[in-house]
């Protein structure tokens, strides 16, 4: 009886830690706050540039589920300061910035506010670190430094491993990670600290330096690995890029790792469903970042299958499907806040025909960020119509209705959400007459959308390729044996795996991927702005990553998009 007296102490006790409510007065950021005041964006030019490398960062790193980073940037503290509390938050100041963007030297290539931003997104990657390996438990719940000083621990372990994984989190964001070490980044930060602090500071800025630099060229080869992967994914090279993301997951499991291989997988068994089952989705489209459209119409060219094909067929879409849900969940242990591995693991069961799970799974899906709803709704609505099948009835779906039309009033040009809706006055009219506010509907402007909208989908806009043929070396083309002797690009990566993995550049930062001397992937650099012909097109899929580009994929090229200009086109 004692013990399980004990036991429900415990369980009692549990909520006050995760909340923050048995926590030392300081290890709470709101302490912060109400002591030291917030800085705000008229009092620091860098605030903004603070909130948008976080975002970055945060969309990289790994999380706890008691612990959500969150940004604070205090004012009324004038030391060099970053520290993650055990809430979850992290303190930087206005010294910080300072240390970040001013009186630092210009490199090539880069602005100072391009080097500020990394020094930046380092620093917060590894007290989000901090907080995802839980270090605050292992130093019985002190708050832990951007450099540890609790001279009654001294475990640099803790620090490293914050430098590693931060150093991860910062090249996942997109920021070049080279431009932190031209000089000791560590120095310079114990260089603006008194000499009494900086005695109790350990590990040594030389030892952190050392550390760091020994793992920066393996951090390089490895993001290769991840960032090459993800443009095999974009061009639809599914299996390389599988080989690929695997082998950089083997050496740095992570969140983003983990959610791109459940996104490939899932690719993979939906082409599977698809060949065995074409109509399986009733003529819906589901919401989702893989790819519907043209490329797997297009490689599917159906005939008929015996049964041992369908077998065949059938054991594939289950092993793959395994899988995306395996990657999925592995995402969402090391952060159970990001949305899309939730939404994409109820995908999983809308593709497996298991819609009633598939319903329960979207039911339960907290959202972190708001702009994923429509996602969530199209999805489940459209799991409902195909739990009832096709004599649904006509009051479900009249709700099915209403609720993609609440969609529409908020986002009009939601074209995926005007394609179902089309779908749904199909069947409609097939079983039952349509119900009075689809023709209210249907009169609209916004229905006018339609017809441009499918054929949209159905042609595919290949006239894009001329805005940036100019861009591309007339005597390169994917697909064939390269010998590069004559070009004026560089060998700066050579790897194996079960084939040979070679990259080239040359002095625009135009990117070559050979692979067992094939050249597989050709990415030119460039900064123009997005021609209009593209803003209107639609692409096969979307691509969003952490590093805030995002990336429109056609047939046979992809251009990536950052502040409505052009900045990169892959072509394969």
């Amino acid at each position: 009886m004692k013990i399980l007296y004990y036991i429900l102490f415990l369980l009692l006790l549990y909520p006050f830690q995760s909340t923050g409510l048995s926590m030392d007065r300081d290890q709470n950021g709101k302490w912060w706050i109400k002591h030291y005041h917030q800085l705000t964006q008229k009092e620091c030019k860098w605030v903004q540039n603070a909130n948008n490398v976080f975002l970055r960062v945060y969309a990289a790193a790994d999380k706890r589920a008691n612990r959500n980073p969150k940004l604070i940037i205090i004012k009324k503290n004038k030391q060099l300061l970053a520290r993650s509390l055990e809430d979850g938050s992290i303190i930087i100041t206005r010294k910080t910035l300072e240390f970040c963007y001013e009186n630092i030297k210009k490199q090539s290539d880069y602005t100072k506010e391009e080097i500020g931003n990394t020094r930046l997104a380092f620093i917060l990657g590894h007290e989000m670190a901090h907080l995802s390996c839980d270090d605050h438990w292992f130093v019985q719940k002190k708050s832990v430094h951007f450099i540890y000083d609790d001279q009654s621990f001294n475990n640099d372990y803790l620090e490293f491993r914050a430098d590693d994984n931060g150093l991860i989190y910062t090249a996942i964001a997109g920021y070049q990670v080279d431009t932190l070490f031209s000089t000791n980044f560590f120095n310079e930060w114990i260089d603006h600290l008194s000499p009494k602090t900086v005695q109790s500071y350990k590990p040594s800025p030389k030892s952190r330096h050392q550390n760091i630099e020994q793992r920066l060229s393996t951090t390089r080869s490895q993001i290769v690995f991840f960032d090459m992967g993800i443009r095999l994914f974009h061009a639809g090279k599914y299996e390389k890029a599988i080989d690929f993301l695997e082998h950089f997951k083997h050496s740095f499991p992570s969140r983003e790792v983990c959610h791109n291989l459940g996104i490939i997988y899932l690719q993979q068994a939906l082409e599977k469903r698809l060949y065995i089952e074409p109509d399986f989705l009733k003529g819906f489209r589901l919401s989702m970042i893989v790819d519907l459209n043209s490329r797997i119409s297009k490689t599917i060219e159906r005939k008929k299958l015996g049964d041992s094909d369908i077998v065949r067929y059938r054991q594939a879409f289950h092993k793959k499907i395994r899988k995306a849900i395996q990657y999925f969940t592995q995402a969402l242990q090391r952060d159970p806040f990001y949305d899309l591995s939730a939404l994409h693991l109820a995908l999983c069961q809308i593709i497996s025909k298991n819609y009633d799970k598939a319903i329960s799974l979207f039911d339960e899906i907290q959202l972190t960020d708001k702009k994923y709803q429509s996602f969530k709704q199209v999805n489940k609505n459209i799991a409902i119509l195909l739990k009832h099948g096709d004599h649904t009835a006509q009051s479900v779906l009249s709700n099915v209705f209403l609720r993609f039309k609440e969609i529409l009033q908020k986002r009009p040009d939601d074209w995926l959400v005007q394609y179902n809706l089309h779908i749904l006055k199909s069947h409609f009219e097939q079983f039952y007459n349509p119900p009075l506010c689809w023709n209210d509907y249907y009169n609209s402007q916004q229905a006018k959308g339609f017809e441009k909208a499918i054929n949209k989908m159905d042609h595919q806009v290949i006239t894009i390729q001329k805005y940036f043929s100019f861009l591309k070396p007339s005597d390169l083309k994917p697909g064939l044996y390269l010998n590069l002797k004559d070009q004026h690009f560089q060998n700066v990566f050579s790897d194996q795996l079960l084939y040979s993995v070679d990259l080239y550049t040359d002095s625009k930062k135009n990117r070559l991927l050979v692979l067992g001397k094939i050249l597989e992937l050709i990415e030119l650099k460039t900064k123009i702005p997005v021609p209009d012909d593209i803003k209107t097109a639609i692409p096969n899929r979307i691509y969003d990553s952490c590093a805030m580009t995002r990336t429109w994929i056609f047939d046979h090229m992809a251009i990536d998009i950052k502040n409505n200009k052009v900045v990169a086109v892959l072509i394969y």
